[in-house]
């Protein structure tokens, strides 16, 4: 499924079991949905331990994959945004 990046925020979520801190990145989207009138919003979380964030700014557009149980499978980029300088 695509989605338009609109905001970006780093996440330090909790200690796991072993002590570690959960370090993430909150992936604030719009989307197409034919259920929505408009766009659709969508906060994605990812864990930095999991899986690995392709670099991305606000207006690129991801790929995200997700396996049967819903969880992510995979992140890719899809188009990087036009950017002007001091972005």
């Amino acid at each position: 499924m695509q989605f338009q990046i609109i905001g970006i925020s780093a996440r330090r979520t909790g200690i796991s079991k072993d002590g570690k801190n959960y370090d993430g990145t909150t992936l604030h989207t719009i989307f197409s949905d034919p259920s929505v009138q408009g766009n659709a919003v969508k906060e994605i979380y990812v864990n930095h331990s999991t899986h690995n964030v392709p670099t991305v700014g606000i207006n690129d557009v991801i790929d995200v994959q997700y396996n049967f149980k819903g969880f992510i499978y995979s992140i890719s980029l899809v188009e990087k945004a036009k950017r002007t300088q001091g972005q």
